[in-house]
């Protein structure tokens, strides 16, 4: 179950830019305020690896004889679970969506993706595929001859995260990347842990990251 480990990178990615932003206070260096994005952006990596790696693992205990966590559903609904899991479309999508598929197939709803915490975690996933497939234009800023279509501070992304968390306290000057930070990995870190734990209780098991959370403090 590699997504307890996921978690768990992200919350010590999290503690670390926490940290790092606090030494920044007493002193800005431009190569600590480098590794304050590292530490973000790997966090914010791991807690939306959490979510994938964590829905396959669900499927994959449902094709298990014992039915791994998910041994309190009926068989016949564990072997549909296992079987959808199985298909190219499920194996395909979304971790969100897989989410939802599995839960709908164990008679169950799916949290509504028009509110907290799927709605946030939505904003975590885009933010994570932003920035795993960076484009040159998506963090251009400055005035409007200047920018390229597409940019993050012209784009509804923006909106639906700022006043969400704290930005990074101190840059070297304006900045179109001050959002990533400390706060927004542990933003993300959270809300992906809440939406885990609703997801959980919904199919009425512990969760699996369960016995670490005295590990996944994000400061």
């Amino acid at each position: 179950y590699f997504s307890i480990q996921h978690i768990q990178s992200a919350a010590f990615l999290a503690r670390q830019a926490f940290a790092l932003e606090r030494e920044q206070e007493i002193s800005f260096d431009s190569d600590w305020d480098s590794d304050v994005q590292a530490c973000a952006c790997g966090s914010v990596f791991s807690s939306i690896a959490f979510l994938e790696a964590l829905v396959n693992e669900l499927f994959a205990d449902a094709a298990k004889s014992d039915g791994g966590h998910l041994h309190s559903l009926p068989a016949p609904v564990r072997e549909l679970i296992a079987e959808l899991g199985a298909t190219e479309s499920v194996e395909r999508a979304a971790a969100l969506r897989k989410f939802a598929i599995l839960l709908r197939a164990a008679g169950k709803p799916a949290p509504p993706l028009g509110a907290n915490p799927a709605q946030d975690l939505q904003v975590g996933v885009e933010l994570r595929n932003h920035l795993t497939h960076y484009k040159a234009h998506w963090l251009d800023m400055g005035t409007s001859n200047m920018v390229r279509p597409g940019n993050l501070m012209a784009s509804s992304l923006l909106s639906r995260f700022k006043g969400k968390f704290a930005y990074r306290p101190r840059v070297a000057g304006p900045s179109s990347d001050q959002w990533l930070g400390h706060g927004c990995s542990a933003w993300v870190c959270r809300t992906a842990l809440q939406y885990v734990v609703l997801v959980s209780g919904t199919l009425c098991i512990v969760p699996l990251h369960d016995h670490v959370r005295s590990r996944l403090a994000t400061r």
